[in-house]
């Protein structure tokens, strides 16, 4: 599936989640954003409101931006670059059967 992309933005302290991906877990209100730091993989999933969930405003953006200095830290670390300063970006693989998507970090490539 095209356009299932995770940018992340180490200058701006930005992870940006394409539309598409989020028109394929069909239009969440709220996500969850998952690290798994030993398979070194994000996993994006539906969510109702919690503590843990980030709130979704279709009618504001073309894709779902979320600014955390500590989140871009702690996905860059599991990362062969570790140190990169330049944003990359990731394809994910849409997991029908558990409506999620996986995006592996070890193929983040420089944009």
């Amino acid at each position: 599936m095209k356009n299932l992309t995770l940018t992340i933005d180490p200058r701006s302290n930005r992870l940006r989640i394409s539309k598409a991906t989020l028109l394929l877990l069909g239009k969440p209100d709220y996500i969850q954003i998952l690290i798994n730091p030993d398979k070194r993989v994000i996993v994006i999933m539906p969510s109702v409101e919690s503590k843990n969930a980030n709130k979704i405003y279709w009618d504001r953006w073309r894709n779902y931006e979320l600014s955390s200095a500590q989140l871009v830290r702690n996905i860059l670390s599991l990362s062969d670059n570790p140190k990169e300063t330049r944003s990359c970006r990731m394809n994910g693989q849409y997991i029908e059967e558990k409506s999620l998507v996986i995006f592996d970090i070890t193929t983040a490539e420089a944009v």
